[in-house]
């Protein structure tokens, strides 16, 4: 998104302070509906000075573009004699995306450095190696260890990748990324993120500024926090034995004289690796959301506990 309206547009219509995003940094965002309920969740990068106002997007696309399309409707939606363009970089198969992790350690940040060329990559920075190649630092919160996206044209990322990443990593595939994701109780775009769902349930508070003005949905959040909590909340849950499907049912742990309760249902479920266990993610309502709390799912009320809640506030 780039022109000389861009910021006003953008922190009148999100959740962010926008501006108090100075160039070369990013910070979560949300687009989101008057009753508070998710249009769009990104990371929002601060690519160019303030007079120019060039701001990146950074989201998942969704199944079939279905977030994609939802967001860029409601940029659409919102535009009226605003002076800035917005620019589908990726659909235009000019730009690709890599996604780098590091461990959390002195030595591997060290390594990440000295790989990347830089002297110094702080969690929330962007910058731009050259003319082709962009790198964005998401920090450790997503995903459990350091997670850096690097943008670039096909051909130039690639060669890049070869030359200076592959000697020195080791390739990971979806099924490790994701149960990082689930480990770090990260709610994702179309799974946990969709437009039945408000930031504060799922524990995407940072996306929330508390000092800025009005934008669509403000009131709903600020009612919910005056309340205490949201209504439901997104909670870590493992068990051992048959896995659950996303979508399942969660319902309470009986107990040896009481009738069971639907309390929410599974979002996330992985496989641990070598092990009998399963961790999930789900959608409970908040007077069971505690640590510990004992549920069940399924057909023979299989047993499972609640691990950890996601923060609102």
């Amino acid at each position: 998104m780039i022109g000389p309206d861009a910021q006003d547009f953008l922190h009148r219509l999100t959740s962010a302070n926008v501006r108090s995003l100075v160039a070369g940094r990013g910070m979560k965002a949300c687009f989101l509906t008057g009753e508070g309920r998710i249009r769009g969740y990104f990371r929002l990068w601060h690519f160019g000075a303030e007079s120019v106002g060039e701001y990146a997007l950074e989201f998942e696309a969704g199944a079939n573009d279905r977030v994609k399309r939802g967001l860029l409707e409601f940029i659409d939606q919102y535009t009226f004699n605003e002076n800035f363009t917005v620019f589908d970089v990726s659909g235009t198969c000019e730009f690709e995306s890599r996604w780098l992790f590091a461990n959390e350690d002195d030595e591997s940040r060290k390594k990440l450095l000295e790989v990347l060329g830089v002297s110094s990559f702080e969690p929330g920075e962007t910058l731009a190696l050259d003319e082709e190649i962009r790198i964005c630092h998401h920090g450790p919160r997503d995903f459990g260890r350091t997670w850096i996206s690097a943008w670039g044209r096909p051909a130039r990322i690639q060669q890049w990748i070869e030359q200076k990443i592959r000697p020195h990593a080791a390739e990971i595939d979806l099924s490790t990324t994701e149960l990082w994701r689930v480990l770090s109780l990260s709610p994702r775009a179309d799974v946990e993120i969709t437009e039945e769902t408000n930031p504060l349930e799922l524990g995407l508070a940072e996306a929330v500024s508390r000092d800025k003005g009005c934008y669509p949905g403000q009131e709903v959040l600020e009612r919910i926090v005056s309340s205490g909590s949201p209504a439901r909340r997104l909670a870590m849950i493992e068990g051992e034995g048959n896995l659950p499907e996303p979508g399942d049912v969660i319902v309470s742990d009986p107990g040896p004289e009481a009738s069971s309760t639907e309390i929410g249902e599974f979002t996330t479920v992985v496989k641990i690796p070598e092990l009998p266990g399963f961790v999930a993610l789900g959608l409970v309502r908040k007077i069971y959301a505690k640590q510990g709390f004992q549920v069940r799912f399924g057909p023979l009320l299989n047993p499972a506990v609640i691990t950890r809640i996601a923060p609102y506030a």
